[in-house]
């Protein structure tokens, strides 16, 4: 099995030198979901940006397996899969079953959502299998596992808690430079600009990185589960 610095190394290794096609793949990705959650709300999500999110991260794992660039097509092809019913009722049951977990403790709900994470990797790799199987095997991938993308979760969410840090003093910042620079209208939207521009740009290389991760991760857990067998 590999550490989790291991698997970090060589995500990044392959983020950088796949980084030009991944950008554009997920800018596209991200106008595609803001786009359809804004003209349709919560049926556009369900219907069309989840499997275009299951589509995400099926291109990256096709990438890590072949290093090559990411394919945009595979990012929209689940729409038009014979299983395209069945990855949106993998999402259901992992949905519902998280959200009951969640209702005895939040400590529970992570739980499930560590176990049944690998679920989409499992439909994409058994497009035949039904959404309950589809758990029930990344619960038994999962085992001796959970520690380690726990670890993975973690060093996310401390990452992305860090960069919100840093984006609320930028903001006191500007705050601040637009009453002492009043006398210059321009300033503050300068500042604006720059803001957006950081933001978009570490969530931009977060996002790949994240579903680059969870791909090598993936990978390494089957292989040591095919090995165990």
């Amino acid at each position: 099995m590999k550490s989790i610095g291991t698997i970090f190394n060589e995500s990044k290794t392959l983020l950088k030198e796949n980084l030009h096609n991944t950008l554009i793949a997920t800018i596209l990705f991200n106008l595609a979901f803001n786009l359809l959650a804004y003209l349709s709300g919560g049926i556009g999500v369900v219907l069309i940006a989840l499997p275009i999110t299951f589509g995400f991260s099926v291109a990256f794992l096709q990438m890590v397996r072949n290093n090559q660039p990411i394919e945009l097509a595979q990012v929209v092809a689940p729409l038009k899969a014979k299983n395209y019913w069945g990855i949106l009722i993998t999402y259901g049951w992992s949905a519902l079953y998280i959200a009951l977990w969640s209702l005895l403790f939040i400590v529970p709900g992570i739980y499930k959502a560590l176990t049944y994470s690998l679920a989409p990797y499992i439909v994409a790799d058994n497009p035949e299998i039904t959404g309950k199987e589809a758990l029930k095997k990344s619960e038994e991938m999962m085992k001796g596992h959970i520690g380690r993308l726990l670890g993975i979760w973690g060093i996310f969410v401390l990452a992305i808690y860090l960069i919100f840090i840093v984006l609320f003093w930028i903001l006191v910042i500007d705050l601040i430079a637009s009453v002492i620079f009043c006398w210059l209208p321009a300033v503050p939207y300068v500042l604006n600009i720059c803001l957006a521009i950081i933001v978009s740009g570490v969530f931009l290389i977060i996002t790949p990185f994240y579903f680059i991760v969870m791909a090598k991760f993936y990978e390494d857990v089957k292989g040591a589960y095919e090995a165990a067998k």
